[in-house]
């Protein structure tokens, strides 16, 4: 396949049996974030405001379905404090199901229908920290679920930047962007000699940093822990706010399905990526 862009000096600098990516940097700030005035282009999910005790009507439709938040209760066993119900209808059939969220899930943002057996719920943990859960509509059940920055959803991916802890330390800490395939299974979506599905950390696909997918790791990969020992013992280095990778746009961008575009701050420039997952992530 062919990668382009409208920028004049393109690279192909990873390429593979998995996905092909590529990159264009220049200097400076961006005249704007957007990465296309497309009206098709796939935007980045809109983030509400942070507000779970004005928990805002939340509903999606397809041609088979119509899936609708109906019933928010208090729950003591769940993370967020609230049990999330939610209506399916399925037009065909004339039936109707439901499904019931019971997690670290404090707010419902947004709701995607993939197919007839699949949906993807957003929502938040915090203001800062969303959190994905992966729906299996004929086991009325969540499939998975985890945390990340920035989720964009087109079809059956999502793209998103890794979970960072709240007070990570901004002298060795860096983004990581991945991708989850609906559907493909959970054990599929996380790299292998991980902590299994109760890890909500360390879930998807690498697809940036270049270190990241060759060494099929999560954490970033831009000093070693003595490196990082002794940047820590100093107030503002110069090496590490460099070397550490940044989103520089409002967020990860569809293209198509398939074909996610975002800008990366690294190393005091801009880089365009562009990453092609339609041939699959494994």
């Amino acid at each position: 396949m062919a990668v382009r862009s409208d920028l004049n000096s393109w690279r192909v600098v990873g390429a593979g049996a998995i996905f092909f990516l590529g990159i264009a940097s220049f200097h400076g700030s961006l005249p704007s974030t957007r990465i296309s005035s497309n009206p098709l282009t796939q935007r980045p999910s809109e983030v509400r405001p942070f507000d779970p005790d004005r928990q805002s009507e939340t509903s999606a439709e397809s041609e088979d379905l119509s899936i609708s938040l109906s019933r928010m209760e208090p729950c003591g066993d769940c993370g967020g404090g609230r049990a999330f119900t939610f209506e399916v209808r399925h037009k065909r059939r004339g039936t109707l199901t439901s499904f019931t969220i019971r997690n670290e899930t404090a707010q419902i943002d947004e709701i995607a229908i993939v197919n007839s057996s699949r949906a993807i719920v957003l929502g938040s943990v915090s203001g800062t920290v969303r959190i994905v859960n992966v729906v299996d509509l004929e086991a009325n059940s969540v499939r998975d679920s985890f945390y990340c920055h920035f989720p964009s959803i087109y079809g059956r991916f999502i793209a998103y930047v890794k979970f960072a802890p709240r007070h990570p330390s901004p002298l060795v800490w860096s983004f990581v962007y991945l991708v989850y395939d609906v559907l493909a299974s959970p054990e599929q979506n996380r790299l292998s000699g991980g902590r299994g599905l109760e890890d909500r950390e360390r879930v998807g696909i690498p697809i940036y940093p270049l270190e990241n997918v060759e060494r099929k790791v999560y954490e970033p990969v831009i000093l070693d822990e003595e490196e990082a020992r002794q940047i820590a013992e100093v107030e503002a280095n110069p090496l590490a706010e460099e070397e550490a990778h940044s989103l520089g746009s409002e967020g990860l961008f569809w293209l198509q399905e398939g074909v996610v575009a975002f800008v990366d701050r690294w190393k005091r420039k801009n880089h365009l990526v562009v990453v092609d997952v339609r041939s699959g992530l494994a």
